[in-house]
């Protein structure tokens, strides 16, 4: 209900949302909670992580209670086949921006550039799929 309030009443289909904040501050616990509260809710959730491995991501939703049916992770670099993957799900999340590339753009991934060309894949497929 608060998220819900500070995004100016919840989730847009076609939305992006970036979150940002201080390295270890929570916010993939936080996106994995919100993961899970969308699937309880029974929608198709796709938690993609650049950063951490599906093991890693299960052990701690299982730890928090937050592996509901229909949330699923997908641990993966290659952002575009990824993103291909989202036309089957309600609701994804890409943690983090910082970690794919975008083959399109010049740099290594992280860079300006990199982060500026994966925010733009992914506002282009949320708006695509209506994700």
């Amino acid at each position: 209900a608060e998220l819900d309030r500070v995004l100016g009443g919840g989730w847009v289909p076609g939305g992006v949302v970036l979150l940002g904040g201080e390295p270890g501050v929570g916010k993939s616990t936080l996106l994995l909670q919100v993961c899970a509260q969308m699937a309880q809710g029974g929608r198709k959730v796709l938690y993609i992580s650049g950063e951490e491995s599906s093991g890693q991501l299960a052990m701690r939703g299982r730890r928090l209670g937050l592996m509901p049916e229909g949330l699923y992770l997908l641990c993966e670099y290659d952002l575009p086949s990824s993103l291909k993957a989202a036309e089957k799900y309600d609701f994804v999340v890409v943690d983090s921006v910082q970690a794919f590339r975008a083959d399109a753009e010049n740099g290594w991934a992280g860079s300006p550039n990199q982060v500026r060309g994966v925010a733009s894949m992914t506002v282009e497929m949320a708006k695509n799929f209506r994700v």
